[in-house]
């Protein structure tokens, strides 16, 4: 949740060390991801951001 509130006040890479450390604390916390996906998306990064959700697909497809 705290890689939300940076994300959204624009701190980008604050954000995505928070989600990053979240999903290596638990790779199945969808919040980690959805956080994550923003990032990507704030950061004009569509490509890595499909990438990461591909390699990350199996935690939350289910």
């Amino acid at each position: 949740m705290h890689a939300f509130s940076l994300v959204e006040c624009g701190e980008d890479e604050r954000a995505e060390e928070a989600a990053l450390t979240a999903d290596a604390l638990d790779p199945d916390d969808a919040r980690a991801h959805h956080a994550m996906v923003h990032v990507f998306g704030m950061t004009d990064r569509p490509e890595a951001g499909l990438r990461w959700m591909h390699e990350h697909e199996t935690h939350w497809s289910g």
